[in-house]
């Protein structure tokens, strides 16, 4: 009786060596899943993954499989409730799922790029910039630096400014390298709010009725426009009325 139990117990220590082995084995032959390989090569993983490891438990497999995540499917797998019990099937599905909504709304943020991006109706220009990095982000693999990704929405809102206002646009690419995106926006939504007051004061100047119109770049013109009637007379009336 006594070396029954002791072959049994024998015999358990093998089978658990042997399985720890082959799980080193397997994990290790794993290459890494990021979750944006896109649908068919993740299928494609777990099909192998699974007749690698159809005869393990679900708990064990489970535990594998968190242990070859990274990037975005990582994050998915985080996401998880960790008040329910977080079987193999879940964490497939979840990344399955998950896999395929982010490479949908990558794709989305290409083609809006790609397009142009543009100021919505109502929408202030502060809130467009921060709706364009957040946009450029989603465009971008998860594991994109930040750096690349705010300087990538640096160049995509300067395309956007030279459209209709290519003299703050040059003094944006000249603060560019020394700023981070955020203050880059803040500093264009100063440029160009000081910029439009200037026009529109100058405009109000040019156009209010029976002033005497002076340009800017000619102090002169008003009196030059006085001098095409050659009557004195009605210079002088000119300029008293104006």
């Amino acid at each position: 009786m006594q070396m029954m139990k002791e072959l049994r117990e024998t015999q358990d220590r093998t089978n658990r060596i042997t399985q720890q082995g082959q799980y080193i084995t397997t994990m290790n032959s794993l290459s890494l899943l990021y979750g944006d390989e896109g649908p068919s090569r993740i299928e494609t993983y777990f099909r192998t993954f699974e007749s690698v490891t159809a005869v393990w438990d679900d708990y064990t497999r489970a535990n594998l499989i968190a242990s070859r995540l990274q990037g975005q499917a990582k994050l998915l797998y985080d996401a998880l409730s960790r008040d329910e019990p977080t079987s193999y099937e879940r964490v497939r599905n979840t990344i399955l799922s998950g896999g395929a909504s982010a490479n949908s709304l990558r794709a989305k943020a290409q083609s809006q790029l790609s397009r142009g991006l543009t100021q919505e109706h109502n929408e202030t220009f502060m809130s467009f910039g921060k709706r364009l990095l957040r946009v450029t982000r989603d465009s971008l693999l998860p594991e994109t630096p930040e750096s690349a990704v705010q300087d990538q929405a640096s160049w995509h809102l300067m395309a956007y400014v030279k459209e209709f206002d290519p003299t703050v646009r040059g003094i944006m690419a000249s603060m560019r390298l020394n700023t981070d995106y955020h203050t880059l926006l803040d500093q264009t939504v100063a440029l160009m709010e000081s910029n439009a007051a200037s026009q529109l004061a100058h405009r109000r100047y040019d156009r209010s009725p029976g002033r005497f119109q002076q340009r800017f770049d000619d102090p002169t013109a008003g009196f030059h426009r006085a001098q095409t009637n050659h009557n004195p007379l009605r210079i002088v009336i000119q300029l008293i009325v104006n």
